[in-house]
């Protein structure tokens, strides 16, 4: 049997202990082949006639050729390879501003490793990926805009199962949505999934994206806390 060939990544971002972190960690998982680090846009743009990625995890601060400058010269000649974005915040205009570049994930530099694994995975397959710290407003403004839609549109769901939905965009806990409901944790576990499988989503922020552009869920319903600009 013939292995798909392993997702080629290249780290671009001006802290080598950043970088050197994530090359060992990422180096564990077999499907990955780390092909590049790079300090600065200007190295990696300079490294792409002879090792050329899939996919780059790039920093947004970084002297010399900042990642907007980074993007902007990648997609001119190399448009196919997938970016996702790493910062220790996100603003909702940089959200929409590499959003309309190119990049398809946004992921702070404190998530976890398994996180990351998960978004290079999705990503590199042509999904988007946000962490659960990109403001919520950021994610309804794209799908607003018509720059994101969900894999599956339109689906009949119930109306425990439009309850749970909510619930679970909200980042109620399966327990806490069943003490709501008055359901054991199983059952809401069981939704859970079938929710999942009927928006042919991999996680909640997918179901946010389904939520949002089928009008289940307002900006309005997240706190105030979770909306910048």
């Amino acid at each position: 049997m013939i292995e798909p060939p392993k997702i080629k990544i290249a780290i671009v971002d001006d802290h080598l202990i950043l970088r050197q972190g994530l090359i060992t960690l990422l180096a564990k998982e077999e499907s990955f082949d780390i092909v590049g680090d790079y300090n600065n846009g200007i190295e990696f743009i300079e490294s792409l006639e002879t090792n050329c990625p899939d996919l780059i995890l790039l920093d947004i601060d970084m002297p010399l050729m900042n990642g907007v400058e980074t993007i902007q010269h990648l997609k001119k000649i190399k448009p196919q390879v997938q970016v996702i974005m790493l910062s220790l915040h996100f603003s909702n205009l940089y959200i929409q501003q590499f959003f309309e570049m190119g990049a398809r994930g946004f992921l702070s530099k404190g998530t976890d490793i398994k996180v990351l694994i998960e978004a290079i995975k999705e990503v590199h397959q042509g999904d988007y990926f946000f962490s659960d710290n990109v403001s919520r407003y950021s994610i309804n403004e794209l799908v607003s805009k018509h720059k994101i839609t969900p894999k599956v549109q339109t689906q009949l769901l119930s109306d425990i199962e439009i309850q749970i939905l909510r619930l679970l965009c909200l980042e109620k806990s399966s327990k806490d949505i069943a003490d709501e409901l008055n359901l054991s944790t199983r059952t809401i576990e069981h939704h859970r999934e079938r929710l999942l499988d009927k928006t042919k989503t991999k996680n909640v922020i997918g179901l946010i994206i389904y939520a949002f552009y089928n009008h289940i869920l307002n900006i309005r319903d997240f706190p105030k806390s979770g909306i910048n600009t």
